[in-house]
């Protein structure tokens, strides 16, 4: 079969297509045909060597974090009524045509939702449920929700959920495609950061609540933005992080704000309940899920490349089938 290896930290170039001997399930496993395997960001930091607390690479290392596809062969000790289920596989190694998985690392995916979208939305997904329970308690009273970057992975999952409850909502994007795109998923307000004013529009909306996935020094700009007594959650750094002293200024003002250690919370517990409840969101059609790019399992390189271009729009896939 076909996987991507990498043999050492570095840019996309590393990513490279090699033949292996298939797998064979072992004792309490199953073999999946995949037909897609998520991109992550994860992906391309671990690549980089810019492992996150708690990841290691060893090389030879295959990234992805999980795959979907049907069940083609189960080992011993396994239920045979795994064969032929369509399934998510949330564990790592998924740049691959076939994974070998224990049974507890399966998703099922319901008979409403297709493969690529149920890829889509397994981690990102799953992420956002979480995210969104941790920082509002339903029912909730309106609330103006900003989310940046509104066109990203788990950002427009969160922009979904938060019209689909009935808040107002304010994306915030970089460039006409993505806010086109935001837009459609019914944000209120789409506020481009690449204009001057965008900051100024931003405070003038009196948000809330303040989702942001980029974090860095602007997010103390964004945290002057809020409302008294409004919350500020971090679920990601793509610009850094912020001064470890923003938490403690903040309270000061009266703003909640949650850190990025928060990822780390939701994936000590309740992992495979949140991505069971996504998809069936998916199925009921509450949310949708948005691929941007898909490129072919041997392409894994330019589907990196693509990632930190940021030139796609949606959740991007590599094809393994």
């Amino acid at each position: 079969m076909l996987i991507i290896r990498a043999d050492a930290h570095g840019g996309p170039e590393v990513l490279q297509p090699v033949q292996v001997p298939d797998p064979k399930p072992a004792a309490g496993q199953v073999l999946v045909d995949l037909a897609w395997s998520g991109v992550l960001s994860l992906d391309a930091l671990m690549r980089r060597g810019a492992l996150p607390p708690g990841f290691t690479v060893d090389f030879p290392w295959t990234p992805g974090r999980g795959g979907a596809g049907v069940v083609t062969a189960v080992g011993s000790e396994t239920d045979v009524e795994w064969l032929g289920r369509r399934v998510l596989v949330d564990a790592p190694g998924s740049y691959a045509e076939q994974m070998v998985a224990t049974a507890d690392r399966l998703v099922p995916v319901p008979d409403d939702v297709d493969l690529a979208s149920a890829m889509a939305l397994l981690h990102d997904g799953g992420t956002a449920i979480g995210l969104w329970e941790t920082a509002i308690e339903e029912p909730a009273e309106p609330q103006v929700v900003v989310v940046t970057p509104a066109a990203g992975g788990a950002g427009n999952v969160l922009l979904q959920l938060a019209h689909q409850r009935g808040h107002t909502v304010v994306a915030i994007v970089g460039g006409p495609a993505k806010a086109d795109f935001a837009a459609g998923l019914g944000a209120d307000r789409v506020l481009d950061h690449t204009e001057v004013d965008w900051l100024d529009r931003l405070a003038a909306a009196r948000p809330t609540m303040i989702f942001d996935g980029v974090g860095g020094h602007g997010a103390e700009r964004l945290i002057s933005t809020l409302r008294p007594g409004g919350s500020y959650l971090n679920y990601g750094n793509a610009a850094g992080d912020f001064a470890g002293d923003l938490a403690q200024n903040a309270a000061q003002e009266g703003i909640r704000v949650i850190g990025g250690e928060i990822l780390s919370q939701l994936a000590a517990g309740g992992r495979r309940d949140r991505q069971l409840r996504i998809l069936q969101l998916a199925a009921d059609g509450d949310v949708t899920a948005w691929i941007g790019g898909s490129f072919a399992l041997a392409d894994a390189a330019a589907a990196h490349r693509a990632l930190a271009d940021r030139t796609i729009v949606g959740k991007a896939l590599l094809d393994c089938s």
